[in-house]
């Protein structure tokens, strides 16, 4: 008989340059994320609800041909989706604050089971930055985009 009371746990991980391509399998898309991982992390629950809090810091992340020197910032994982907290990206020409979420099944990580409609990723980046970093890769021909903001209240 399966006994759910003893079905919980606890751990508490503490990691040092841990290369976080090694999930890549269990993200809700094909694209890849590198970068060495310093942090700590607790997880509690079970295998079905898990709860995971961490402040970590990754240095030399990039997501799919975007790269960045740093990023650090509290996360938590619950109900299936990760958390993003004040995260800090510091790039070579800006400095970024994102705000979020992303769906991970843990259930099941075959990507050929994600509906991306059904798990939408929620996110909100404010910068300054002297380069559009986050656009430039995606156009191999272009040459410049130049634009400024200013906003009063």
């Amino acid at each position: 008989m399966f006994n759910r009371s003893i079905d919980k746990s606890n751990i508490s991980i503490n990691f040092h340059k841990f290369d976080i391509s090694k999930i890549n399998s269990y993200l809700p898309w094909p694209i890849e994320i590198t970068g060495f991982l310093n942090g700590k992390a607790d997880i509690s629950g079970s295998m079905n609800d898990i709860v995971l809090i961490g402040d970590l810091i990754i240095y030399n992340p990039t997501y799919d041909k975007i790269e960045a020197n740093l990023l650090n910032g509290a996360i938590s994982y619950q109900k299936q989706n990760l958390y993003f907290d004040d995260f800090n990206i510091i790039t070579d020409s800006g400095f970024y604050t994102m705000t979020g979420k992303i769906p991970i099944n843990t259930q099941n990580p075959s990507i050929d089971s994600v509906d991306i409609d059904n798990l939408p990723i929620n996110i909100s980046l404010v910068g300054h930055t002297n380069k559009i970093e986050f656009i430039s890769p995606y156009f191999n021909s272009m040459d410049s985009l130049v634009s400024q903001e200013n906003i009063d209240s």
